[in-house]
């Protein structure tokens, strides 16, 4: 399933580009209307640029913020170095690598709000795609 983010007005497209005000504010309403399914297949792409997976990571964590809680966010820092944040990256990099445990799968299915099924299905075919790839697997 390809999932496409729409920028806004304009259509900053590189990473190193700095958005306006006005391209942030259409994309963030953009997620507004997004499943939360949608949202975590966004950030599984791993083609967007930085401020467009924080502002995917800031909409998962307004619409679960019970997640963050038990994710050991730290409270002082500014908006962008909560743990929940980072403990998100660590486990959308796990489900990529399908290498995620079924207790990570348990914390990921409570910060974006996926079902624990469909995180698996995921599991297992991002699984079988990097045994394809991983050829030092073969010994020698």
């Amino acid at each position: 399933m390809n999932i496409t983010f729409n920028t806004g007005t304009g259509g900053v497209s590189g990473g190193n580009e700095t958005p306006s005000a006005n391209e942030v504010k259409g994309f963030q309403d953009g997620l507004a209307g997004k499943s939360d399914q949608d949202l975590l297949q966004g950030l599984l792409q791993g083609n967007l640029p930085k401020w467009q997976e924080q502002a995917i990571k800031d909409e998962m964590n307004k619409r679960h913020p019970e997640a963050q809680q038990s994710g050991g966010a730290s409270g002082t820092g500014g908006g962008s170095g909560s743990g929940s944040s980072d403990e998100l990256d660590d486990l959308v990099k796990k489900l990529k690598k399908g290498t995620i445990s079924d207790e990570e799968i348990k914390k990921l299915s409570a910060i974006s709000g996926v079902p624990e099924g469909e995180l698996q299905q995921e599991k297992s075919k991002n699984a079988a795609d990097s045994l394809g790839q991983d050829s030092d697997i073969t010994g020698g």
